[in-house]
């Protein structure tokens, strides 16, 4: 599953799984469930021994934006086993959305946040906050940019996983080829 997909969109995968080929009547099942309002499940279709996953755009664009928990697993009609699980969010649909919209991640939103704190551009709102009666104001510079560093890496991990789930490759592995001149 994705670990973002825009409401709207058409939904399509292809999935290998070597232990539960199509072709031996296995067939993948996807539930999402977000943490309230109703699920979603979809299940695949065989393409050879894989499994292709298929939902049109029309369905999509009946779900609700939010973060949904996944879980997959395969079935032959009287055995089922778990594939994999996780979580997805489910971005609202820009085409057809009225008023603002923010698709950045959290961590994102975070990280250019604290990167206006450290530039002297936050707003009064940024730099200052109370969660459970408890607030806080100040910043010690050097929190500051450990809590940088710290989200830079995560949005790094969300841009690569973004990135591979697109079929893109990874760009920090290199391919070098030693040979004699």
């Amino acid at each position: 599953m994705l670990p973002r997909f825009t409401i709207g969109d058409t939904l399509t995968a292809t999935e290998t799984l070597a232990q539960y080929p199509a072709t031996a009547s296995w067939v993948l099942y996807y539930r999402l469930v977000p943490a309230a309002g109703p699920a979603i499940a979809f299940n695949s279709t065989a393409s050879g021994s894989d499994h292709l996953i298929s939902v049109p755009a029309a369905t999509t664009a009946t779900w609700v934006s939010g973060t949904y928990t996944w879980a997959s697993w395969v079935s032959n009609g009287t055995s089922s086993y778990s594939v994999a699980n996780g979580t997805t969010v489910l971005l609202p649909n820009p085409r057809v959305v009225n008023g603002p919209l923010d698709l950045r991640t959290s961590a994102q939103i975070a990280l250019d946040n604290v990167r206006a704190t450290i530039q002297g551009k936050a707003t009064a709102d940024v730099l200052k906050y109370e969660i459970a009666g408890r607030s806080l104001e100040r910043y010690q510079v050097s929190e500051l940019v450990a809590l940088e560093t710290h989200l830079a890496n995560q949005v790094n991990r969300e841009n690569r996983a973004a990135a591979l789930a697109a079929g893109k490759p990874d760009t920090r592995r290199y391919a070098v080829r030693l040979g004699r001149a």
